[in-house]
């Protein structure tokens, strides 16, 4: 039986640069070690 669990998580609008610069430095980190940018998660539609 496929099964998909969806979560949404509110964050104060005061954070999402934050939290959009602390995820770009730990790519640019990630693709530095592996010389790679890795696979992107396959979205279904619906």
């Amino acid at each position: 039986m496929p099964t998909r669990i969806v979560s949404r998580v509110r964050i104060p609008p005061s954070q999402v640069f934050e939290i959009m610069k602390t995820l770009e430095q730990q790519l640019t980190r990630w693709e530095n070690d592996r010389g790679q940018r890795p696979a992107g998660p396959t979205m279904s539609p619906g």
